[in-house]
């Protein structure tokens, strides 16, 4: 493995930024930037820009860490388009980068019982609270990975010594219906569970868990009700579901990953 470096500031690297990873001898540049709005989208791009015009870099991986970005399931999603946008740059360039899924980060489920570095509160599913609200009917797969396991799995994608343009982590493949009565199994208590269709979703309306409207001020519970509802309508369609990539699970398995049934103990 050659020097890694991980990219998790702002916007405005430029030039400085090339004469950094130059001196540095960086060989690999992964881009943990939060690509939520046109600020973050830009300044991947200009690492981007950065990590091509460097000597010494080689290899790039873009902040993915997700889905399976697509022109037909992100339409509804502006800042998403900035991942696609960075992905025709990487064409563009002579780096050799990689497409890293994970489906949805098992941490919003896990926090605060099994720690994380990610800003997490329990969305979709309360096991704190045993309650559910769940996009869509309940019934499409969908992909879960603790990003500590997510994290492990990205290190050793860097010793490959090559990397396919997609692979993804399934650390768990399962239903949103199929988790919440194995919580209910776990924890011995029923879930009150909601569920709001596609259409009410792309109207915006969403409900927050109990544990969110908690820890959230009101006055930013409308924005996150937003949000969420534009999510909601990939998951409900699928689009968090990994089927078909190529899993780093299987070219690592003695990485063990955490499990949900065991995100549900936790919470006993």
């Amino acid at each position: 493995m050659g020097k890694v470096a991980v990219a998790g500031g702002s916007s405005g690297l430029g030039h400085a930024l090339v004469r950094l990873l130059e001196s540095e001898q960086v060989d690999t540049v992964i881009s943990c930037l939060p690509i939520d709005g046109d600020e973050s989208g830009q300044a991947q791009l200009n690492l981007i820009e950065a990590a091509n015009l460097s000597k010494s870099t080689k290899r790039f991986l873009p902040s993915e860490f997700g889905m399976v970005y697509r022109e037909d399931n992100i339409a509804h999603i502006p800042s998403y388009h900035w991942k696609l946008k960075a992905t025709d740059a990487l064409e563009k360039t002579d780096l050799e980068f990689s497409l890293v899924s994970i489906g949805l980060f098992l941490d919003y489920w896990a926090a605060p019982r099994i720690p994380t570095h990610i800003r997490a509160v329990n969305i979709i599913i309360d096991p704190e609270n045993n309650a559910a609200v769940i996009p869509g009917d309940g019934n499409n797969p969908i992909v879960l990975t603790h990003s500590t396991d997510a994290a492990k799995f990205t290190i050793a994608l860097l010793d490959l010594p090559h990397w396919k343009r997609r692979h993804s982590i399934v650390a768990n493949r399962t239903t949103l219906n199929h988790a919440v009565r194995l919580a209910e199994e776990v924890k011995g208590t029923k879930f009150e569970v909601k569920y709001f269709s596609v259409e009410e979703m792309m109207r915006g309306e969403m409900d927050l868990t109990p544990s969110t409207k908690k820890v959230l001020p009101e006055e930013m519970q409308e924005g996150l009700r937003n949000t969420l509802a534009l999510s909601g309508v990939g998951i409900a369609k699928g689009s968090n579901d990994l089927d078909g990539t190529d899993d780093l699970t299987l070219e690592f398995p003695d990485i063990k990953c955490l499990t949900v049934k065991e995100v549900w103990e936790a919470w006993k």
